[in-house]
């Protein structure tokens, strides 16, 4: 019987980097609308905090490929 490939690495970092896109646009998207309302400084940091959302989601993702690599050995 061949073995399951079910692994929960697997689906939690699936969710948590899908989780972690998600509130990245969101973010993104609520510091254009400060900008656009004149409260440029906190649009600004709003923004930058969602491109720090984009590249949490992308350490989750190469983890991620790091462990299954450490697995197959």
């Amino acid at each position: 019987m061949a073995e399951s490939d079910f692994s929960w690495l697997k689906i939690a970092s699936f969710f948590g980097a899908g989780l972690l896109w998600v509130l990245a646009v969101l973010v993104i998207a609520a510091g254009i609308r400060l900008i656009v309302a004149d409260a440029f400084l906190y649009g600004v940091a709003t923004v930058v905090s969602g491109i720090v959302c984009i590249y949490a989601s992308v350490l989750v993702y190469k983890n991620y490929q790091k462990k299954s690599l450490e697995r197959r050995k």
